[in-house]
């Protein structure tokens, strides 16, 4: 069976199992209906409940998370006098447990070491008169590579919280932290993993019904740019497996 370009299965009248077993259908030919859970703007709540801010100076980024009393997340960042578009997130569809993971740009750490150890012979021979000319310029020079690669060590070295959704496992929000913005970075966690598991309190229905809400949450996130379209077939994909 092909697909045409005006041919809908809607998961509301057409079971996933059924989805899941008509040959030839991949999860990129699911086209889901939005029903009532893509909660248009003016159907959410303009209450919030917490608001976080979270600045890398070093990025030169900045985050504001709002956290609405209907369990939705707006996500507005700033790169420099840049804006990206509002993003919004129902968390009710995310994993209360953030995937963490740090890097360590140990090679940049022991280059700028070997760089500043240079520095510091070539200073001293300055300062001792020995060919001040040629040493002059040296210590000039390494002092400035170390600057840089020290300023390369911090761009490179952070830490990432990464919050999925909990079937599909598609990744929603990316938090970076560099050096100097990771303590607050974790410090946010809490509130927000408290915040999802409030909102997942909140899905109605059994297994099924969950799942495809979750899988129409994803097209969501997909429209709306939150997602990129391969990663929702991905968590389409990952959700049909377990049907």
């Amino acid at each position: 069976m092909k697909p045409t370009s005006n041919a809908a299965y809607a998961i509301g009248e057409t079971s996933i199992e059924e989805l899941a077993a008509r040959g030839g259908i991949t999860a990129e030919h699911v086209v889901l209906d939005g029903g009532g859970d893509d909660a248009p703007d003016e159907q959410r709540s303009t209450v919030v409940r917490q608001s976080i801010e979270l600045k890398n100076p070093i990025q030169r980024t900045r985050i504001e998370l709002r956290i609405f009393k209907d369990g939705f997340m707006s996500v507005l960042e700033h790169k420099g006098k840049r804006r990206r578009p509002e993003r919004v997130i129902d968390l009710r569809y995310l994993d209360a447990a953030p995937k963490l993971s740090r890097y360590i740009a140990m090679k940049t750490a022991k280059l700028a070491g070997t760089l500043a150890v240079s520095t510091m012979i070539w200073s001293v021979l300055a300062i001792l008169g020995l060919w001040p000319a040629v040493t002059g310029m040296l210590t000039c020079a390494s002092l400035v590579a170390t600057g840089v690669t020290v300023r390369r060590y911090a761009l490179k070295t952070r830490d990432t919280i990464e919050f999925q959704t909990r079937t599909g496992r598609a990744t929603v929000l990316s938090l970076v932290a560099n050096i100097g913005s990771q303590q607050a970075y974790r410090a946010a966690v809490p509130t927000i993993v408290a915040a999802i598991r409030h909102a997942n309190g909140k899905l109605d229905g059994d297994a099924v019904a969950r799942l495809r809400a979750e899988v129409r949450e994803h097209y969501r996130l997909a429209r709306t740019g939150v997602i990129e379209k391969s990663a929702c077939a991905q968590a389409t994909r990952s959700i049909l497996s377990d049907f």
